[in-house]
């Protein structure tokens, strides 16, 4: 098992003493928590503080609302374009009236 954590090997190249031995075994051990260290502590670091946090949400919560007032804004053009072409032409193109259609649907999305 400790062969397996400490990925040393299966014994191609060992320390024949006693105190290689204790040496090689505490230098894997020490290794793997060290990166476990340097793991946990990018976890840490790159982990959003309170005040971070509440910023963020508030910067995306922002975001929202923009996104929806244009969007609001389009489907608003889209029915004033429909509403105006519709009064102002007496025989409407069912081209032009489709595609006035499906730009103020696109909005409603």
């Amino acid at each position: 098992m400790i062969t397996i954590l400490t990925m040393v090997g299966y014994g191609d190249l060992y320390p024949a003493t006693h105190i290689g031995r204790v040496i090689g075994l505490t230098g894997a051990v020490l290794g793997n928590l060290l990166i476990a260290i340097m793991v946990v502590s990018l976890t840490f670091t790159s982990e959003f503080s309170p005040q971070q946090r509440r910023a963020y949400e508030m910067i995306n919560s922002e975001l929202g609302q923009y996104e929806l007032f244009n969007k609001s804004i389009k489907l608003i053009q889209g029915a004033l374009h429909y509403r105006v072409y519709m009064k102002k032409t007496i025989k409407p193109n069912p081209r032009t009236q489709a595609k006035l259609l499906e730009r103020y649907r696109e909005a409603a999305r």
